[in-house]
């Protein structure tokens, strides 16, 4: 979930049928468009350090003091095998989505996921898709903020992805 865009789960208040509905839709719409444009493609793994973007750096009170954090960031990138071009790049972050703060700048989004996902197909080519994929509660070192610090958070990740893929 994030905190900048509406609940699908029900869990932070009622869920918008309509929206969900919406969610449904695309979702689908994009899975039938990636079965009709299937195409031979190479393999690459990575893995990022997202250690800068999480909590315990910082003060925080929904970080539990004494566990570890993970700061694996794996990342999958598919490329055209003969031109070696971005097919499309997968990114599961595992920090949680909660810097953005619809309230606070009375807008929605899709917190430092979005900024990361935007910034990576811009800079690779290609479809990206950014997961936000942690158990619970690795935060980051900003916790409902305003936008602009979204933008620092998924920028940061945006580096250490192409700095593990360049590796």
């Amino acid at each position: 979930h994030s905190h900048a865009a509406p609940t699908i789960m029900g869990i932070w208040g009622p869920t918008d049928v309509d929206y969900l509905k919406l969610v449904h839709d695309q979702t689908v719409r994009a899975l039938e468009q990636a079965g009709t444009s299937l195409r031979p493609a190479e393999l690459w793994t990575a893995s990022a350090d997202s250690s800068d973007i999480d909590g315990t750096n910082v003060s925080q009170t929904d970080i539990y003091d004494g566990y570890d954090v993970d700061p694996d960031t794996p990342i999958l990138w598919a490329r055209d095998p003969r031109t070696h071009k971005t097919i499309g790049v997968y990114v599961n972050v595992p920090v949680h989505a909660d810097v953005a703060c619809v309230s606070c700048d009375n807008a929605m989004g899709a917190d430092h996921i979005g900024v990361a996902r935007d910034a990576l197909g811009r800079l690779l080519g290609g479809t990206a898709v950014v997961a936000m994929g942690t158990l619970g509660r690795q935060e980051s070192i900003v916790q409902v903020g305003r936008f602009d610090y979204s933008n620092d958070v998924g920028m940061t990740i945006t580096d250490e992805v192409l700095r593990a893929l360049r590796a």
